[in-house]
């Protein structure tokens, strides 16, 4: 877990108790990150990071030669399939223009809403867009 780059960076930062990468940091720690699960260190299993943003696949005949030296229980088990589904099934949508919806909405500082043919699409920019 210390390697993580959120991690690395708050210790680096080397301010415990606040900060903008303690808040990061701390971020993997809640229950409702869907990208990173906690291992908490058991016997001698370090602290350990789950970032499902960083996954590979290892073949089965590899994975069946590993020596079990853990498990997870009910419902931890569950919690981290979610999350890992939660991440790997995600739909990427583009942003909306914040410029172009303001000038729609007329709230721009130009007075009323531009006539609608002249509103570009929000999905581009307003760098890009004809000007009335």
């Amino acid at each position: 877990m210390s390697e993580a780059p959120l991690m690395a960076r708050w210790v680096k930062a080397g301010s415990p108790g606040t900060g903008r990468e303690r808040n990061a940091a701390l971020g993997m720690f809640r229950g409702n990150s869907a990208r990173y699960r906690i291992l908490p260190k058991y016997l001698d299993i370090p602290d350990l990071l789950v970032d499902f943003e960083i996954v590979q696949s290892v073949p089965l005949a590899e994975v069946r030669s590993w020596t079990r030296v853990a498990t997870l229980d009910s419902p931890f088990a569950e919690a981290m399939l979610t999350s890992h589904g939660h991440t790997v099934a995600r739909i990427g949508t583009p942003d909306v223009d914040f410029e172009n919806i303001k000038q729609s909405l007329g709230l721009d500082g130009k007075g009323k809403a531009a006539d609608q043919n002249s509103v570009p699409n929000p999905r581009t920019t307003t760098k890009g867009a004809k000007q009335p």
